[in-house]
């Protein structure tokens, strides 16, 4: 059975992400979550499906998987050394770390499935750039969502790069939803 902390439902009644009328903050679990700009932008919240609900979703669920197409390369400056590979790997929807239970310092892919009115319709991606140079650092993290009619909300890659006078390193991936039933 597929872990409930991955689901999560458009929030078409959304007022604020993360704050209550009071001020306070919102816990986890009850968060309601933005993804895009302006115009574009949904809200998204946890929901945790019943397991006659999951079962119901399962076989959509199987046929669909995150397509993750990777580029990476790493030079030791001081052994003058050059890796570097590519390829595309399929994730599993099952398999992504989910948005609201995952450690940050998994490179596992996080993300979540998207429910519309109970059905599945696409699956949310916590993305990061990072970039540092030596001491400085530039690092954007934003909610990506890629829909299962192929439309996408926000900006669906990743892209992490360090450089330093020993090592320099490089990753990105671009995400896509794949249907393979």
């Amino acid at each position: 059975m597929i872990d409930r902390n991955l689901f999560f439902e458009i929030a078409e009644d959304a007022a604020g992400p993360f704050m209550t009328d009071d001020g306070y903050a919102v816990p986890l679990s009850e968060r309601i979550y933005p993804a895009g700009d302006d115009e574009e932008t949904i809200y998204f919240r946890p929901v945790e499906p019943s397991d006659e609900e999951i079962a119901l979703l399962e076989p959509e669920l199987a046929k669909w998987s995150v397509a993750d197409k990777y580029e990476w390369r790493y030079e030791d400056m001081v052994y003058d050394d050059v890796k570097e590979g590519s390829g595309t790997r399929l994730i599993p929807l099952a398999k992504l770390e989910s948005l609201v239970s995952a450690s940050h310092l998994s490179s596992a892919t996080r993300g979540g499935i998207l429910l519309k009115k109970g059905g599945f319709c696409g699956v949310v991606l916590d993305l990061e750039d990072t970039t540092s140079y030596g001491m400085a650092y530039r690092h954007e993290r934003r909610f990506s969502v890629l829909f299962t009619d192929g439309t996408r909300l926000e900006k669906t890659s990743y892209h992490y790069s360090h450089c330093s006078t020993e090592k320099d390193e490089s990753s990105s991936s671009e995400y896509s939803l794949v249907c393979e039933g």
